[in-house]
């Protein structure tokens, strides 16, 4: 599952999801979060996607551990 903005976007979709969702921002910027399930290939074709629709920063959003 991706989602833009919170909101779940196909795969197919993607391109002018985020394409829309940065013309719209004015920082241009995508945080990239993610769990264990998914692969590194899909998380690399996303932030490729996301430099193609106009992305200037791309950032990663982790989680701290329980019991950290």
């Amino acid at each position: 599952m991706v989602q833009v903005n919170d909101e779940t976007v196909p795969s197919d979709q993607l391109v002018p999801a985020l394409t829309a969702a940065l013309e719209a921002s004015d920082e241009k910027f995508v945080v990239l979060r993610g769990d264990r399930q998914v692969a590194l290939g899909e998380a690399v074709n996303i932030l490729d996607v996301a430099q193609q629709a106009g992305a200037r920063g791309i950032g990663l959003a982790t989680r701290k551990k329980r019991g950290s």
